[in-house]
């Protein structure tokens, strides 16, 4: 018989021996134990994920934000090629995660411009 065979069985024959209000109260002690570890798990999940689209949108800010304001300032009415020009995107294009967060620089910065002129 190996050893963790030999401590169930120990564990066993003595939750057995209990009444049966503290094999509940041990049983629930469990479960909240088993879902407040869920619940950091999750939230330092919710973090990671807060902190990497934070940094995503510092990245695209810096790389972008210039040319942006250049574009968005501009008199001319400017074409949909010459935009992608100026921003330097490529045949490939952007990743989802790029557009979305230009869009959200885009915004900040008509946002700026509104609190500005109002």
């Amino acid at each position: 018989m190996s050893n963790l065979n030999f401590y169930r069985y120990y564990l066993e024959s003595h939750f057995d021996a209990l009444p049966f209000i503290v094999k509940t109260t041990l049983i629930l002690i469990v479960i909240l134990i088993v879902l407040y570890l869920l619940s950091l798990v999750r939230i330092f999940f919710i973090a990671y994920k807060q902190r990497n689209e934070y940094q995503r949108k510092e990245k695209i800010r810096r790389k972008y934000e210039s040319r942006i304001k250049d574009i968005l300032y501009d008199k001319n009415n400017v074409k949909a090629d010459q935009i992608n020009i100026n921003l330097g995107i490529g045949e490939k294009g952007l990743k989802s995660w790029e557009k979305v967060q230009i869009t959200n620089v885009l915004l900040d910065l008509i946002k700026k411009d509104e609190i500005k002129y109002s």
